[in-house]
């Protein structure tokens, strides 16, 4: 039976370029940061939702933009877990990412 590979084995050719999503891990952790801080913003939201059309507009165009950055943020995490669930601190990334996500 044949051994599986350890990612430093691997060819880097034949792994994901994450840097589509993140240059670095500490522009990921950075985004990872921000996101938390603007995550906490929202909350200024509450009770004006109902003041008018426009703030309720603002407020989904704030959360939805929120989310996609969420989004951007899980999907490196978990593929970089996916590619490497070994690294320690890939298991911290995609649990801190994932964390984030509400239920």
């Amino acid at each position: 039976m044949n051994k599986r590979p350890t990612r430093d084995q691997v060819p880097v050719e034949s792994t994901w370029d994450l840097t589509d999503l993140f240059q670095s891990h500490d522009a990921f952790k950075k985004e990872q940061k921000d996101i938390l801080q603007e995550a906490d913003s929202l909350t200024g939201w509450k009770g004006k939702l109902t003041e008018s059309g426009d703030q309720l507009f603002s407020a989904l165009e704030a959360f939805f933009a929120l989310k996609a950055r969420l989004i951007r943020l899980t999907t490196y995490a978990e593929l970089e877990e996916s590619a490497d669930s070994i690294d320690t601190q890939n298991q911290i990334d995609a649990s801190e990412a994932l964390a984030l996500k509400p239920a």
